[in-house]
């Protein structure tokens, strides 16, 4: 599974859908995102990783009010660092041997 390859972005595109969510700081929504096309939205990632030009955006903070009157604060990832994060988190699908470990 390689990070760049269409499939995989696709993949980690509708995992990150499927946990639901709010925006991020930049404010986009997978609804913003289907409206203006999701294959040019992965394809301008894919540009960004491919190219080196991919940097993540800070997350978006939000106090959560806890029941003693103290708050959490919340961290809220945009979607493309969640596509990123998750391309890079899913394990391989197959262990690839060598004479020292394996990965």
């Amino acid at each position: 599974m390689h990070v760049t390859k269409i499939e995989t972005l696709e993949e980690a595109y509708r995992i990150a859908q499927g946990n639901g969510g709010a925006p991020g700081i930049d404010g986009q929504s997978f609804r913003d995102i289907e409206s203006t096309g999701r294959a040019a939205f992965l394809a301008a990632v894919r540009e960004d990783l491919v190219t080196g030009r991919y940097k993540p955006m800070p997350n978006r903070k939000v106090e959560i009010p806890k029941g003693n009157g103290k708050f959490r604060t919340l961290q809220i990832p945009c979607i493309r660092v969640s596509i990123f994060v998750t391309c890079t988190n899913r394990p391989q699908k197959r262990c690839v041997f060598s004479d020292f470990a394996f990965r």
